[in-house]
């Protein structure tokens, strides 16, 4: 018996069916020598391989009835006095004459026959198979996602063009960064948009094949969850613990700058050259009468020190400009040096009766000689005819390590991204950093209904000299068409009223800005007006300006969209209150 939950179910009771969708239409079920369904850690589909006599049916010869491209059916039913035994289970033709499994069958998985082997001298035919995910993950794509997209659209368009759907969707309720892929595999893509969960904090999760579409759940979140004891479901659990390649802890050690000047020298082409470098490096041993700059610990990060393991160090120079974002760097990478060798390699697996329904990356309970404890399935081979399934285990503790991992690495991304585009600015006679605006720069006239926020953000990039010639067309590529921005008869315009895709932008191209919220006070947005430019917009307005300053007691602003509602170039007290009674703000930071 198994527990689950608070029920408990015997698995030998269960018998695995394996059928085949004839040319006809017919669904013919097939008696079976040997069947596995294997979920391997580094496979995202599902294989299927099966044993088939190789015998006449009433139907033909049966390798006839199974070529490669055959739809095939796996399912479960259980054994009693009305189910289907399997020394008697029917031979190919005997079955329902449509493409609908009986009622008493649970699903598993369902696929297409990839390939079949036959020996002269053999009463078997080989079969493998694999789920519907093979062939949509096969496939090489050229896909560009603006930033902002929901990571749930991006799926639901890239399987709408495979002419399939998507079903359950847990997760991530998270928007993807801006990104490209040119040539690359859908299985790295869907990799990609999946780990934007953990990367951004929301979980991890994972694309299963469902019957007829595809579902995304989260890791661990299956009901019930099965719970193996001594003498109740456990069979024979087994566990390694390797600490060859571990790491014990990470330094990252400072380069001062000699003597009183801190000045950056002119480095020349050294100067694209990563701030950061393992030690030992070439250079690192010195001749001469010149010696070294000593080195200042500046962070330290220690993993399991039970263990003992190595040390790494990672030396960073000090730079008058941009240093606190190397320091940042140098940071995350010792972080994520640890997390992926800080601790010890360890590997669990437990073989024990089959239990079917269970999947990869469900959450199980297992307790027996050697574990006690809550593990997720990183891998599952389910063996029909022995009747035994073989799990690979991992810990709570690695599984959390591997999502913080996935985050670290985004956050490296992210600032060594913001880094290069800072050095592009600089490259451009700009300085990364804000330096003021020209309030004069001219707000041509906004090309369409919906697109007020797309001109405000180009002005503010023109103001500032971000960008001289950034256009309104432009802007509305950037935030996100139709995503982000559209002109929606419903509900046109920014999607998004916080502005959230508009400092995305701004970012892009070395401007800082931040969201005010929602602000009810016209003279806090008109003290800050007098120092800052920004972005607003009023809540009974539905329209964005950018803010050039103040013009006698009101808030000078440039608008793309002259008369609307009132407004030309000046909002005042009444207009605010008239227009609000809030309005949301973005703010250009100094």
């Amino acid at each position: 018996m198994v527990s689950a939950g608070a029920d408990s179910f015997d698995p030998t009771l269960l018998v695995y069916d394996f059928a085949v969708l004839a040319k006809d239409g017919r669904l013919l079920h097939c008696p079976h020598a040997g069947l596995t369904v294997e979920e391997q850690r580094q496979e995202l589909a599902t294989v299927t391989r099966c044993h088939l006599p190789d015998v006449m049916t009433d139907q033909g010869p049966m390798w006839m009835l199974c070529p490669p491209g055959t739809p095939y059916y796996v399912s479960v039913i259980e054994r009693g006095p009305h189910a289907r035994s399997p020394g008697v289970a029917t031979l190919a033709g005997t079955a329902p004459s449509h493409a609908v499994l009986p009622e008493e069958l649970r699903e598993l998985t369902r696929g297409l026959i990839l390939t079949q082997a036959r020996r002269g001298d053999a009463a078997d035919i080989e079969l493998s198979g694999s789920d519907g995910l093979h062939q949509l993950l096969e496939h090489d794509l050229d896909l560009h996602v603006p930033g902002g997209t929901p990571v749930k659209k991006v799926l639901t368009d890239l399987f709408a063009q495979w002419g399939a759907s998507l079903g359950e969707f847990a997760g991530p309720d998270v928007e993807c960064p801006e990104t490209s892929w040119r040539g690359e595999r859908a299985a790295k893509v869907i990799d990609d948009l999946l780990a934007q969960g953990p990367r951004q904090g929301a979980g991890m999760y994972l694309l299963r094949a469902q019957g007829d579409h595809f579902d995304v759940v989260t890791a661990g979140g299956n009901v019930p969850v099965y719970w193996l004891k001594s003498g109740q479901g456990a069979g024979v659990s087994s566990y390694s613990i390797d600490i060859t390649s571990m790491v014990g802890s990470v330094k990252v050690m400072v380069e001062r700058a000699k003597g009183d000047d801190t000045a950056e020298e002119d480095l020349g082409d050294e100067e694209e050259l990563p701030p950061l470098r393992r030690a030992p490096r070439a250079g690192t041993t010195y001749s001469g009468p010149e010696q070294p700059t000593p080195l200042d610990q500046e962070y330290l990060t220690e993993g399991a020190g039970e263990y003992g393991g190595a040390q790494r160090i990672i030396v960073r120079q000090e730079k008058k400009e941009g240093d606190q974002a190397n320091a940042e760097i140098a940071k995350l990478e010792a972080d994520a040096e640890l997390a992926k060798q800080g601790f010890p390699d360890m590997t669990f697996g437990h073989v024990t009766y089959d239990v079917p329904m269970l999947h990869k990356w469900d959450r199980i309970r297992i307790t027996d000689r050697l574990l006690d404890g809550y593990f997720y399935v990183a891998g599952v081979a389910h063996d029909a005819s022995a009747g035994t399934m073989e799990l690979e285990l991992i810990t709570p503790e690695d599984f959390e390590r591997q999502a913080y991992l996935l985050k670290l690495e985004s956050q490296l991304d992210q600032l060594k991204n913001t880094q290069a585009a800072e050095k592009k600015t600089k490259g451009t006679g700009r300085t990364s950093d804000w330096q003021g605006w020209n309030p004069n720069t001219p707000m041509p006239p906004q090309a369409a209904g919906y697109t007020c926020s797309a001109c405000a953000t180009a002005w503010v990039l023109r103001a500032t000299g971000a960008h001289p010639t950034f256009t309104e067309q432009l802007a509305v590529e950037q935030i996100g068409y139709p995503t982000n921005i559209n002109d929606s008869d419903q509900n046109g315009g920014l999607q998004d009223a916080s502005g959230t895709q508009l400092i995305r932008v701004l970012g892009n191209y070395g401007v800082p800005a931040v969201k005010g919220g929602q602000v009810h006070s016209f003279d806090e947005v008109y003290e800050k007006a007098k120092k800052q430019t920004g972005m607003m917009s009023g809540a009974a307005w539905y329209h964005w300006v950018a803010i050039r300053g103040v013009k006698g007691d009101a808030i000078w602003v440039a608008n793309s969209a002259q008369g609307y509602k009132g407004i030309n170039d000046l909002v005042n007290r009444a207009d605010w209150e008239r227009l609000g009674p809030y309005f949301n703000l973005v703010w250009v930071t100094p």
